[in-house]
């Protein structure tokens, strides 16, 4: 009872410090600020100095700790922008609008040491301010206020940013006790419309006043509802961001949700109206423990109240606000006897019908491939990222959300009490709109700015509530599956690199700055890709049959290939005889060097001299040419792969033997060792490869 008469108290002191605004339905801004190109941002803090038309605040969060044996949740506001402690720089001119126990004041020496709330556009690292409150007196604005001009410095207010009107007020309610607060994914917003409102259920020690054979009835809780003209709320709505499979850069769904939620048991989402009415709760315990009978309202003082546990409507949804009491018009009553036999009551209908759920939706370590800034018209949600990161951080903030109320009256006869419904007329309907009082952390320009207290604070301090303004969630990123190729041809010349390209199996996109390991017999080297995704590496004369391998790293899957047999051969100026039609045979035997090399031409396109021993002493394009009578310095050894000229033409030039270069092949040498650059030594090899 204790906690309740200081709520109460407090109430009536909150009422004496404000205007209560009249419950008419406010108009819902026509765009939301999020979507404007200038955005508002709003800031709690206490001003430290004034110089010139700057102002420097040092910002502060809303924050209350439960008090010992209270269950009151704890809760706190993280700030649009700036944080906790920072000395942001607030600039005014002659459009700004600053307000001291609800008068219109200048800016003054006056400010300093004062709480206040800011409202303005973010102008580089400071606050272009287009109204400044006092936050400590907590008074409303005057109606139809001017903003000062004679301010010589003051600059017009850009395209999309509108000065206040003059229906804003600032109301006031006692935050709600809502037991969410062991699970982060859930926020309830909390905050008011008109006058000020409270609503609460309390805990007392069991009062048993009937005790039956089979048990006692108990009373265990005490609830009240109050409220000048005004309604309170506390929204919880639960977040959650998952993904069934995303993998590194291949862009995949993740699926987001928004879900109202209920009010914990014997709390409230929904209070308001104009009155005050007290409830108890029962209990029935026995032997085999307490059952909740619900509560019981007394209907003591003739009031129009309304309290609901429904979760906030979604678009196609509607949530109805539940009488508590409705005031009596009057009744047939029963002569000596305090019983009325029939009643009429005069009773409010409310409700709510359900709008989209506006938040803005982040996804870093991402490329968000759809817009960030999402309208929930359902719980569900789907945005197409692509993860760049193997963990992705998923942040909801700026949360918006404006259902539209119903109000209307009707009559209801009852008989004992309301105990009998005997018949209730139709619904009058009063009004019907938006409900602009729904906003976290604080109101964008042209609506209600709204602040729901903390129920524990001391009368002569009050403080403040609010929930942190976003929701983060952790999504695990799988390693992308790779594509790794040999891009070298089947025959490579010595001291080429032999390549192999490494990629993004999604989409081909090169990886670099990863491992290959290339493999051939006893050979193993290891190279790094380059910005192209090719590793290269240099492997010796011979016939390889080549594996290459990466082993995959956290962001990448491993990957191999293979190819074989792949020739490296030392390339020289020895030429074959191809024919007229230079169709060289794979694995067939050709002389490439000694002084019978000629007796292996046959054709007409030979028209050269039993003088050349197979060696060309100059080869330029398309052409080679050796003196007729020279062996032209060939190499002095071999090594077991050479590259060798197809020739299909040969002449007399002059004094020098001309030939074409048809094609070139990769021989195998025949007995290297046994090679001498002396044409009295024959050569053979056997035709391996095609050299590209």
């Amino acid at each position: 009872m204790k906690r309740f008469v200081s709520l109460l108290l407090t109430l009536i002191v909150v009422c004496s410090q404000f205007s209560a605004a009249a419950p008419v339905m406010a108009e819902n801004p026509s765009a939301n600020p999020l979507l404007q190109p200038d955005k508002t941002y709003a800031t709690l803090g206490e001003v430290l100095a004034v110089h010139g038309h700057t102002l420097s605040i040092k910002q502060e969060a809303l924050e209350f700790k439960p008090g010992k044996d209270v269950k009151v949740r704890h809760v706190e506001h993280k700030l649009s922008i700036g944080y906790p402690g920072n000395h942001l720089q607030v600039i005014t001119d002659g459009e700004t609008a600053i307000f001291v126990d609800g008068e219109q004041i200048a800016l003054s020496d006056n400010l300093i040491g004062m709480k206040v709330v800011v409202s303005g556009r973010l102008t580089g690292n400071s606050l272009k301010a287009t109204r400044v409150i006092d936050l400590s007196t907590l008074a409303s604005p005057p109606e139809n206020y001017e903003p000062y001009a004679e301010d010589p410095y003051s600059e017009p207010i850009l395209p999309g940013i509108t000065s206040p009107a003059a229906s804003d007020t600032l109301s006031l309610c006692m935050g709600q006790d809502l037991d969410y607060d062991a699970d982060p994914t859930i926020k309830d917003f909390q905050g008011c419309w008109g006058g000020p409102s409270a609503s609460d259920d309390i805990n007392i020690p069991d009062v048993p006043f009937s005790c039956p054979l089979v048990g006692c009835f108990v009373i265990d809780r005490f609830a009240y509802v109050a409220a000048l003209g005004g309604w309170g709320f506390a929204f919880p709505f639960q977040f959650s961001a998952t993904a069934s499979d995303l993998t590194y850069h291949i862009p995949g769904p993740v699926t987001l949700n928004v879900q109202p939620l209920p009010a914990t048991p014997n709390d409230s989402t929904f209070w308001g109206g104009l009155g005050i009415d007290f409830g108890i709760n029962v209990d029935f315990c026995s032997i085999g423990g307490c059952s909740d009978l619900g509560t019981v309202w007394l209907g003591l003082i003739p009031s129009m109240l309304h309290q609901s546990d429904g979760a906030a409507p979604l678009p196609g949804q509607t949530l109805d606000i539940e009488e508590v009491t409705c005031p009596s018009l009057g009744g047939i009553e029963i002569p000596d006897t305090p019983i009325s036999l029939i009643s009429v009551d005069l009773c409010e209908d409310l409700g709510l019908s359900g709008q989209p759920f506006n938040a803005r939706v982040e996804a870093i370590g991402s490329s968000l491939l759809s817009s960030q800034y999402m309208e929930f018209t359902g719980p569900d949600q789907e945005i197409i990222i692509r993860p760049d990161s193997l963990n992705i951080e998923t942040k909801f903030d700026n949360f918006w959300y404006v259902p539209d109320i119903n109000m209307g009256i009707y009559f209801d006869l009852n008989a004992l009490h309301g105990t009998l419904d005997i018949y209730q007329t139709p619904t009058i309907s009063l009004a019907s709109g938006p409900f602009p009082a729904i906003t976290t952390p604080f109101p964008y320009t042209n609506s209600l700015m709204t602040v729901a207290t903390d129920p524990l604070s001391p009368i002569d301090d009050l403080r403040y509530l609010y929930q942190p303004t976003e929701v983060n969630f952790s999504l695990e990123v799988q390693p992308a599956p790779t594509r790794l190729t040999i891009i070298s041809p089947a025959a490579v010349a010595e001291g080429e690199p032999i390549e192999a390209l490494l990629q993004e199996d999604y989409d081909g996109t090169p990886i670099a700055n990863e491992t290959v390991t290339f493999t051939s017999g006893n050979i193993s080297i290891s190279a790094i890709t380059n910005e192209l995704g090719i590793a290269q590496v240099v492997l010796p004369n011979g016939e390889h049959y080549l594996t290459v391998n990466y082993a995959g790293s956290p962001y990448y899957l491993p990957s191999t290939d293979s190819m074989g047999p792949i020739y490296v051969y030392k390339p020289t100026n020895f030429v074959i005889w191809g024919g007229k039609s230079g169709n060289v045979k794979m694995g067939q035997a050709y002389q490439f060097w000694g002084s019978q090399w000629w007796k292996q031409v046959t054709g007409t396109s030979f028209r050269g001299v039993a003088s050349f021993k197979g060696y060309a002493s100059t080869v330029s394009g398309d052409k080679w040419y050796s003196p007729p009578a020279n062996a032209g310095n060939p190499p002095k050894s071999l090594p077991n792969f050479i590259g060798v000229i197809v020739t299909t033409n040969m002449s007399m030039k002059g004094r020098n033997l001309e030939g074409n270069v048809y094609t070139l092949v990769v021989l195998k040498v025949k007995n290297p060792a046994t090679y001498k650059p002396n044409p009295g030594y024959q050569a053979w090899g056997n035709v391996t490869a095609l050299i590209p």
